[in-house]
């Protein structure tokens, strides 16, 4: 196990001057602290899950970056709130699974398709079914506040599938970080068109042609 410490080390090395030498990653990483080595007394490398490299960029003042021992930054390409949505979408799978079993249904259950795993491309995570037979169509959203007001974004292909889907479901998770989440399954609000619902834009694509624009 001593060897297999030593490689690893040598490794994050060789990483640390690779990083240090990127233009843009150099300015983005914290190198102040060291990269915190596995639990060198692990019975076996398979116990070795993770290595954490950097500070958390949360913390702002220096003062406060000594306290921390060992942090994961998934922070990169929105990875944090893509690990909760799709912890909150097992979620739903199971409270889908579960709710069909209850109406003796095993034979829908069996059917609940996770479509996000294949692809973004539908608007929606999840194809489940009523009672009777009917799909339903569910996008999973994720929050850490309390049950309340259901505040989330939308991609416009969400959108779209919403306005163009009668039986399409958002299951609001709350208190996602914690261990007994709260969900709150909101019948469709786009279609029909609820009043109650209120879309606010926040980004826009901006294309412009270089060769039609003037000085």
């Amino acid at each position: 196990m001593k060897n297999h410490i030593l490689q690893i080390e040598k490794k994050l090395r060789t990483t640390k001057k690779l990083l240090l030498q990127d233009s843009i990653l150099q300015n983005d990483i914290d190198f102040s602290h060291d990269f915190i080595l596995p639990y060198s007394k692990a019975d076996k490398t398979s116990n070795i899950k993770l290595i954490f490299i950097g500070q958390d960029p949360t913390v702002r003042r220096e003062e406060s970056r000594e306290e921390i021992n060992v942090t994961l930054n998934l922070d990169k390409g929105n990875s944090l709130r893509t690990y909760l949505e799709k912890v909150c979408e097992t979620l739903g799978m199971d409270l889908e699974k579960s709710r069909l079993s209850k109406a003796g249904r095993n034979d829908l259950a069996n059917k609940i398709e996770r479509v996000s795993l294949t692809s973004d491309s539908y608007g929606y995570d999840i194809i489940s079914f009523d009672d009777d037979g009917t799909k339903r169509y569910i996008e999973v959203k994720a929050t850490r506040s309390n049950v309340g007001v259901a505040n989330f974004f939308f991609t416009a292909n969400e959108l779209r599938a919403a306005q163009e889907t009668k039986n399409y479901y958002n299951y609001m998770v709350y208190e996602v970080t914690t261990d007994e989440p709260k969900v709150w399954a909101i019948k469709n609000p786009f279609n029909p068109e609820n009043e109650n619902a209120i879309k606010t834009p926040i980004n826009y694509r901006i294309t412009i042609n270089s060769e039609s624009t003037t000085n």
